[in-house]
């Protein structure tokens, strides 16, 4: 009897797992504050996906890719766990259900494509449009309804309220977006996608995520065999160096230095060094970084170096490899996420602390669009062989 009813619930759950996937993200941007985001996680994504993982993993494109992120990330709790404490043992626990978040997202993301409830491109323009209404939203409330100036950088208003981050969803969705645009010849509406960016971005006054637009753009114009290439890149390329000679004069995207990002670097590579390179510091030191001038920020500012710090070189090692096979086979699959996952990953390098956390703005730059880009290259693979 029991069984059965917990197999009337499985089956009642499964076809929900996509729909509660769909409303967690848009609650990611519209909930005014991080517990109801994850509160809404726990209840539409993890709980139905937990329940219903041994039926969801007779899906073979699901097992494989689930096995594999989990060793890996196992891996990395594993490293991070080297130099811990017995008396901090809660602290592992807590990132071991962080990591448990983060595979059953990815699980909820991947069965979600299997199903084909929506598709990549369709997923990719979600994310994309509802970023973009809630900037509106948030350029709203603060120039309007407060009264700043437009000169003023702009902070969103509800959960994701970090400029750099939002700047850096908007560039690596709208570079897929217009990588599809163009691989179509749609260059009118990729011309129109590009400038809207811009727009949004001299905003939030972000030049991690400038970086990586003007990295993301020209790789995405050089991959693609269209019509005009040459021309194409060129009025790209003066469409961006308009962007950033106009925040020069009219913002103040140019004018906050370095922002120490040498000198937070350079100590946070001793740091790594003082604990054993080998195998890192673990999660039990704490992230905070310490210059010559004696100010402390709070993490690294470059997610490589803090997974660096955290699991080692066998620890960082295993991410790259991990990144060059998904971005490389990417490229090779045609993926349409694949160069917003790569402007990601390069904006990664001036921003960003833990990659295994709670539901966060980490989640729609990173897991989400790996998740996409490797549904993508498993998917013509499993295609290619039902073919032969």
């Amino acid at each position: 009897m029991l069984r059965n009813k917990y197999k009337e619930f499985q089956e009642f759950m499964i076809p929900a797992i996509p729909y509660g996937l769909f409303i967690f993200l848009f609650m990611m941007f519209a909930m005014p504050t991080s517990k109801l985001a994850n509160t809404g996680f726990y209840l539409l994504v993890l709980v139905p996906v937990m329940f219903t993982l041994p039926t969801l993993l007779k899906e073979t494109m699901l097992k494989v890719a689930l096995i594999q992120l989990s060793l890996l990330v196992l891996f990395w709790l594993v490293l991070s766990a080297v130099h811990m404490d017995i008396d901090q043992v809660e602290k592992i626990g807590k990132e071991a259900r962080h990591a448990l978040y983060v595979l059953m997202f990815c699980a909820a993301l991947y069965y979600t494509l299997c199903v084909k409830s929506m598709s990549v491109k369709k997923l990719i323009e979600y994310i994309f449009w509802v970023a973009v209404i809630y900037t509106v939203a948030s350029m709203a409330y603060q120039y309007g309804w407060q009264g700043k100036a437009v000169t003023t950088r702009l902070y969103p208003a509800l959960r994701f309220d970090s400029p750099i981050y939002m700047s850096i969803i908007l560039v690596v969705f709208g570079i897929s977006i217009l990588y599809g645009l163009l691989s179509e010849g749609k260059k009118r509406p990729a011309f129109l996608l590009l400038l809207l960016i811009i727009f949004l971005l001299y905003f939030y006054n972000s030049r991690t995520a400038l970086v990586a637009l003007c990295c993301g753009v020209p790789a995405v114009v050089m991959a693609l065999n269209i019509q005009s290439k040459i021309k194409t890149l060129l009025y790209m390329s003066l469409i961006l160096l308009a962007y950033v000679l106009v925040s020069y004069f009219y913002g103040n995207l140019l004018n906050r230095g370095e922002s120490y990002r040498v000198d937070i670097w350079l100590s946070s590579l001793q740091k790594a060094v003082d604990c054993g390179l080998l195998f890192g510091c673990g999660i039990a030191v704490d992230s905070q970084i310490s210059i010559e001038s004696g100010r402390v920020f709070q993490h690294p500012h470059n997610i490589y170096i803090m997974h660096l710090i955290n699991t080692g070189i066998f620890g960082l090692i295993s991410l790259f490899l991990l990144l060059v096979y998904v971005c490389i086979k990417g490229i090779k699959s045609n993926s349409l996420m694949v160069f917003g996952f790569m402007a990601g990953l390069i904006a990664f390098i001036f921003d960003g602390k833990d990659l295994i956390t709670n539901p966060d703005d980490i989640w729609l730059i990173f897991w989400l669009p790996l998740t996409l880009v490797a549904w993508e290259i498993n998917h013509n693979v499993f295609n290619k062989d039902a073919q032969e």
